[in-house]
């Protein structure tokens, strides 16, 4: 649903999140875009502007604007989160076509696993639907895994294995995206600082490191520096072949594979920041009765 709304009545989405047509249109589980009529008025003279507007009415409407140019080395990756009472999960898969899917799940507490429960048989039944049975998933979320959803998925593999939903050798690793972190990195250019070329990977050890999502070209010269975000190693089926560095990497694809923009990278990779948005509606009271497959957290 593309909107033009009225320069005196547009508000900045981000600043209002219940700007109520916006609202009312997520409600009912229709994407929508928002344009001010200043903004539409001025398209022709602004080629940029034009090109993400297209950009993201494609992207709503259901189209894949680009996918990755190699696949990742696991079959799958999901990403989790809970709040409002609801647990959100996305899943990609078929990197050659790049399916996306997600699926919500009331939750009466965050702590409650029920719900992910739910939420990864509903999408491992749908991967072993359509592709063979996976061999290796990643699974991510923003910040803490919770020792109670760790214990959850060990325990869901071992079910998968017996009902043939996955390989028997099948491998699985859980990976913290976190967003809270002192360190920064800098790109020395004479006797100046600057922000780093985005993609910059530093590792702490073994099953941690920084990863700038975003940075030089996109923020160059004298903006505030960047917050590196923290990938972390918080289970895996083998600590011995972990490699941070292949899931550090994922982290930073995952991130350029946003469809909001096609000039900006968004800071965290989609798999999180999907999940997240949907809480985010969640939260404000916005889950459409009937869900379709359909981007209207976007």
């Amino acid at each position: 649903m593309l909107t033009v709304i009225p320069d005196e009545m547009s508000v900045d989405y981000d600043e209002d999140p219940y700007m109520p047509l916006k609202q009312e249109y997520a409600s009912r589980g229709i994407p929508s875009q928002m344009i001010n009529f200043s903004t539409c008025r001025n398209l022709r003279e602004s080629p940029v502007v034009l090109y993400n507007i297209a950009l993201n009415i494609y992207a709503k409407a259901g189209g894949i604007p680009w996918i990755l140019a190699e696949p990742l080395q696991t079959d799958a990756a999901i990403g989790l989160d809970t709040g409002g009472g609801a647990a959100a999960a996305t899943l990609l898969y078929n990197w050659t076509n790049l399916n996306f899917t997600w699926e919500t799940e009331a939750n009466p507490s965050v702590r409650e696993v029920l719900s992910l429960e739910t939420l990864l048989n509903k999408l491992i039944e749908k991967i072993a639907e359509e592709n063979k049975p996976p061999s290796n998933i990643v699974f991510h979320k923003e910040g803490l895994f919770h020792p109670k959803e760790i214990q959850l998925l060990r325990k869901l593999v071992e079910d998968w294995k017996t009902q043939g939903l996955v390989e028997e050798n099948f491998q699985y690793t859980v990976v913290e995206v976190k967003k809270k972190c002192v360190p920064r990195i800098l790109r020395e250019q004479g006797p100046r600082y600057y922000n780093p070329v985005k993609g910059t990977c530093l590792i702490l050890d073994k099953y941690k490191a920084l990863v700038t999502t975003t940075g030089y070209p996109d923020k160059i010269l004298h903006t505030a520096p960047v917050k590196p975000l923290i990938v972390e190693i918080a289970d895996t089926s083998n600590w011995d072949t972990a490699n941070i560095l292949q899931y550090a990497k994922q982290v930073y694809w995952l991130s350029e594979l946003h469809w909001g923009s096609g000039i900006f990278t968004s800071k965290y990779p989609i798999t999180t920041l999907y999940a997240h948005r949907i809480i985010a509606f969640w939260t404000q009271g916005i889950h459409p009765a009937e869900q379709e497959n359909t981007l209207w957290f976007l």
